[in-house]
């Protein structure tokens, strides 16, 4: 009879600590400290990465062939308003920029997007990335921010190839 009481004392006391536990966790009321400064706490996607409020997207015109002339348009928008944002396109090296500003910075106000576009051409074939980076400093601590990349993959052949947005939609000549 006695190992049974222990067991029995023992379940008792898990118990107790458990729930001490998550009572002295859990204080209500504590704000995070980004939500302090913010009055916003992250959210969570279903692909269970945090998002801040402001969002990043790269448009390519298509068709984009090499050596022609293409428009490239980052468009960046948040759900709340984020004075002093920064945002900026990044071509690699077999991009170049033939028309408009990589860089743009200002008052984004909440639900209204804005947009950077550029004339692009494409010098050489090759997988390559584009990226389109925006950022808002919310204090010396806290920042929202997001990035965009557009993976492509160009292709010289008998046409003079053009580009793909995956490298496995590739098409034989």
């Amino acid at each position: 009879m006695f190992p049974v009481r222990t067991l029995q004392a023992r379940r008792v006391c898990t118990i107790c600590f458990v729930f001490a536990l998550l009572i002295t966790a859990l204080p209500a009321g504590q704000a995070l400290p980004a939500a302090a400064a913010t009055g916003v706490i992250s959210s969570a996607p279903s692909g269970g990465d945090p998002e801040t409020p402001i969002h990043a997207r790269l448009f390519l015109q298509a068709p984009a062939t090499l050596g022609q002339p293409a428009t490239l348009t980052c468009q960046v928008s948040s759900t709340q308003d984020a004075p002093g944002t920064t945002a900026q396109i990044e071509l690699p090296g077999n991009v170049t920029r033939s028309v408009g500003s990589l860089t743009w910075q200002g008052d984004l106000t909440a639900n209204q997007p804005v947009e950077i576009a550029v004339t692009v051409v494409f010098t050489a074939p090759g997988d390559t990335a584009i990226l389109c980076r925006a950022l808002h400093t919310v204090d010396a601590r806290n920042s929202w921010g997001d990035l965009a990349a557009l993976y492509l993959s160009g292709q010289r052949g008998r046409d003079q190839g053009g580009l793909c947005a995956d490298p496995g939609e590739r098409t034989r000549a």
